[in-house]
């Protein structure tokens, strides 16, 4: 139960969800410096597990992981991306330690990313600590803490805000966002496992409109409020904000 750290021995490379199964009800999340398979989710960024190479694996009871050599064949992954250049915009800065997290971000009806499009996390100066591709489906991988072993502060630092942006690869864009957390904490907690997502869009005000959308993130609101209006057809229009007893605040 917990964190363990083991090896893998099998003369051949194979999927971390054939090494797991008799267990798989268990585990938490498998991962190494590259990436990380959460099988709960449906994830898996890890790849291929390799002959001698570590894993640090988290379960959620204690259980034995027990496989013949002679018998169980390995069985790989095929065309598995390269975890390490996914991201063409969103180049990372970190180098892979120890320190990290993993982060999933949910695909539903609030997501409303294209295939291609990427999402970066940073710390509060401005550096990339992890990016991950989204592909119409969970996307997410590691996001890299601070190298404790050198002097420079090169990841995030413990209860340090994550910071998201989105790559629109059709508009060509950039956006900040804020994603609401559905589980692990909102700032940086070593081997935390954090699912997030999109916004909830809402609709204020008396009427909702079929030739336009209203959009409020973050709801409820916190020291800021950012509303996008999307309409058919291009216009000009007037907003007024009003407060919950009926007076007008802004125009």
């Amino acid at each position: 139960e917990g964190w363990n750290l083991i090896a893998y021995w099998l003369q051949g490379d194979a999927d971390p969800e054939n090494i797991f199964a008799p267990i798989l009800n268990d585990v938490v999340q498998v991962k190494n410096l590259n990436g990380a398979f959460t099988p709960s989710f449906g994830f898996s960024n890890l790849g291929n597990m390799q002959m001698t190479q570590g894993y640090i694996v988290n379960m959620s009871a204690a259980k034995t992981l027990w496989y013949d050599s002679n018998s169980l064949l390995p069985r790989p992954i095929f065309d598995v991306p390269n975890i390490n250049n996914d991201s063409k915009y969103f180049v990372k800065e970190t180098i892979p330690n120890p320190n990290s997290a993993t982060i999933l971000i949910l695909d539903d009806h609030n997501n409303p990313m294209n295939a291609g499009d990427e999402i970066g996390v940073f710390n509060s100066a401005g550096l990339l600590v992890g990016a991950f591709v989204y592909n119409n489906n969970v996307a997410g991988g590691l996001v890299f803490g601070n190298d404790d072993s050198n002097q420079i502060v090169d990841g995030l630092v413990d209860g340090e805000q994550y910071i998201f942006k989105w790559w629109n690869s059709v508009a060509q864009e950039e956006k900040l966002v804020e994603m609401e957390f559905e589980q692990g904490e909102s700032s940086y907690l070593k081997d935390d496992l954090c699912v997030v997502r999109f916004p909830v869009k809402t609709n204020v005000g008396l009427n909702v409109f079929h030739d336009f959308e209203i959009s409020v993130s973050p709801n409820p609101a916190t020291n800021f409020v950012v509303f996008e209006i999307e309409t058919q057809v291009e216009s000009r229009m007037q907003v007024s904000i009003f407060s919950t007893s009926g007076k007008k605040v802004m125009q």
